[in-house]
């Protein structure tokens, strides 16, 4: 039976640190009893985090790209040389804005969250 190497850095990462708080903790002179509480709670906290981490790596190995998937493409599925164009039209058309003495940094600005396909650019237009 061999081991990943996940496990084995899992492992003798655990070890080092159960054994530093071992030793750390016997050098603050608590009571015997006070003593191995800290040192269970320090060790449970260890594995916990442990087990959050290695869940957490699994969690994001488990999320397959699409194949051509570019790791730079933002999440709309659109091109950067498309948004650049579309932020290039965005900045011309306010430029041509009538605001008469309005600055740009003064107007509402209007923010909306939600799922795809649940009418925040229908509520924003109309």
């Amino acid at each position: 039976m061999s081991l990943s190497p996940k496990a084995l850095i899992s492992g003798l990462a655990m070890t080092v640190y159960t054994v530093l708080v071992l030793w750390l903790s016997s050098m603050l002179g608590l009571p015997n009893s006070t003593l191995w509480v800290l040192r269970i709670v320090l060790i449970g906290i260890g594995l916990i985090a442990l087990g959050v981490i290695l869940w957490l790596i699994k969690l994001k190995k488990s999320k397959p790209k699409a194949e051509g998937e570019d790791a730079q493409a933002p999440a709309s599925g659109r091109s950067p040389d498309e948004i650049d164009y579309l932020i290039g039209i965005a900045e011309s058309k306010l430029k041509t804005a009538q605001l008469g003495r309005v600055r740009i940094g003064t107007l509402p600005a209007l923010l909306l969250v939600g799922e795809a396909g649940s009418g925040k650019t229908s509520a924003a237009l109309y």
